[in-house]
């Protein structure tokens, strides 16, 4: 299309937020809409978001930062201002906030293919926003999907090893999740934080696998985050996903060896356990908190003892 190398002059001549300014203006939920309809039945016409993604993804790709981080702004404030919208109905929303949330995935793994850890550490924050702004207007399918989308950015930056990137993920995730127990936002029948909590564990279990200390500490300490905001909001099916989480991970990290992991989700497990001490309305969340604890303890000694006699 002539209008992008005119957009990439322009850029270079004005400040990017004041450009960026102008072209958000031009996205709107019908404009999102007509796009939509138009890639279902495959005509040529250009998204509204268009001109901002091909600005993004070449500012990307030169690491440019600065002006990455200004057109990745407009789209998730645009992303906020729709899912706050009262005029626009829940089916609409889902659709316009999955197309913008793929174009942002999409951004994101562009930015990990290029080590373009800054870019990435945005787009994860800007997913976060949408994140616990659709929790706050009790969009559960708009909710999931941005916890998916972070988890997917997590997982691949650990593929990528590029493990700051992992833990920014689990801390987004932590967030969204804190919010969710809050709201008690039920998501596919699970009580808020649970879906949370299972995207941490999946990066948890590949951080285990490399033996990223410092990823199953941020891992741990984000699920037990969530956990104790489920014993604050009385969420037992959140807690025992905590509890049976943590374990898992703890597993994992005993599967390769990683002593230090296993003392992460051990610590975690005990900060559990110590949180519903005493709360006869927890007795059995309390049990198994203490049962998980002990066997990661006793898995640990024993790899101790077997690593102290090789």
């Amino acid at each position: 299309m002539a209008l992008v190398p005119y957009i990439w002059n322009t850029v270079r001549l004005l400040k990017p937020a004041p450009l960026f300014d102008r072209l958000t203006e031009e996205i709107t939920n019908k404009s999102i809409l007509d796009t939509i309809h138009n890639e279902q039945i495959k005509t040529d016409k250009e998204s509204t978001l268009q001109p901002i993604l091909d600005i993004v993804n070449g500012s990307i790709m030169k690491y440019d930062y600065g002006t990455a981080k200004y057109g990745l702004r407009a789209i998730g404030n645009k992303a906020n201002d729709i899912l706050k919208n009262r005029d626009i109905d829940k089916k609409e929303k889902k659709e316009i906030s999955e197309h913008i949330f793929s174009h942002i995935v999409s951004a994101g793994q562009l930015a990990i293919s290029k080590d373009n850890e800054r870019s990435t550490s945005e787009i994860i924050a800007i997913l976060c926003s949408n994140g616990i702004t659709s929790v706050e207007q009790e969009l559960e399918e708009v909710a999931f999907k941005t916890i998916i989308s972070i988890r997917l950015l997590g997982v691949n930056a650990l593929n990528n090893k590029l493990e700051f990137l992992a833990t920014d993920a689990c801390s987004s995730l932590r967030k969204v999740g804190e919010k969710s127990v809050e709201k008690d936002l039920k998501i596919l029948t699970k009580q808020g934080g649970w879906w949370e909590i299972r995207s941490i564990k999946d990066i948890g279990m590949i951080s285990a696998k490399y033996k990223l200390e410092y990823s199953i500490m941020v891992v741990a300490n984000s699920i037990d985050l969530i956990g104790i905001a489920a014993v604050k909001h009385r969420l037992k099916g959140t807690i025992q996903m905590t509890i049976d989480s943590l374990e898992e991970v703890g597993m994992e990290a005993a599967k390769y060896k990683f002593i230090g992991g296993i003392r992460n989700v051990s610590a975690s497990l005990g900060i559990m356990k110590d949180e519903m001490f005493g709360k006869e309305e927890f007795k059995n969340e309390e049990q198994k908190a203490i049962n998980s604890h002990i066997n990661i303890l006793n898995i640990l000694k024993k790899l101790e003892q077997n690593i102290e006699q090789e």
